[in-house]
């Protein structure tokens, strides 16, 4: 798995810039043999990238993110603020660590996204089933958002799936690459975005994977080019009935 728990590093220390190193770098990066750079079946194990390769794989993506901050800032106060967004963040990246598959998770301003292996096809119904639980959370919070009397949140859903690279920076940093990221922050954008849009919005390549139990959830969003359907989550409703 990449993601690891770790501290922020909120400054970044002074290196005075050399160019006589960016020339070799450049140099040896170009002259990398082709071999270096590698198809896989399976997100590779961590220990295998370095600076000097970069692997391509077939991945799933599930992102998250917020409809009208906007309202957020205005009509709450900075500590309401805080509190909204520390909810909405430990939530949704527990629920994202709940599937076994996951493999990395990145919170980018209001977007959460998380990665996950599908070298093996039969993993995609549980990726659909996190978004459901998501979706299910969202409206809990909300409830208790409502009791202290704070902003609601919307939220938008995108699933994708397609190739990646994945590649190692000099810094020690993993970097993915590919269209699927942008299509993906695309159809989240589209969640919730319209009376017409569904909250959650998944690619055709996607949707066709899915068994025909939870593809009846969907519809085809002729505006969006992609499918869109509302998915919740049994148990986490259940447990608004125990709620005052």
């Amino acid at each position: 798995i990449l993601y690891k728990e770790k501290k922020i590093k909120m400054q970044v220390s002074y290196k005075e810039h050399c160019l006589k190193n960016s020339l070799e770098n450049i140099t040896s990066i170009l002259n990398t043999p082709s071999d270096n750079y590698i198809r896989e079946e399976k997100i590779p194990d961590v220990s295998k990238i370095d600076s000097k390769n970069a692997y391509s794989v077939d991945i799933c993506i599930l992102h998250v993110d917020i409809r009208e901050s906007k309202k957020l800032y205005k009509n709450n106060s900075f500590s309401s603020l805080a509190k909204l967004y520390k909810v909405y963040i430990c939530e949704v990246i527990s629920i994202l660590r709940g599937n076994r598959y996951i493999q990395e998770l990145k919170v980018e301003g209001d977007g959460i996204w998380g990665i996950f292996d599908i070298s093996d096809l039969s993993n995609i119904s549980s990726i659909l089933e996190t978004a459901s639980k998501i979706s299910s959370m969202i409206e809990l919070i909300n409830h208790h958002l409502n009791k202290k009397d704070m902003e609601s949140l919307k939220v938008g859903i995108g699933i994708d799936i397609g190739e990646s690279l994945l590649l190692k920076s000099n810094f020690d940093d993993f970097i993915w690459i590919g269209k699927v990221f942008a299509n993906v922050f695309k159809l989240s954008s589209y969640g919730n975005s319209n009376t017409f849009d569904k909250e959650i919005m998944v690619s055709e390549r996607f949707y066709d994977l899915l068994d025909s139990d939870y593809q009846k959830d969907f519809s085809w969003n002729e505006i969006r080019n992609c499918y869109h359907g509302e998915v919740l989550d049994k148990l986490i409703l259940s447990s608004f009935d125990k709620l005052g």
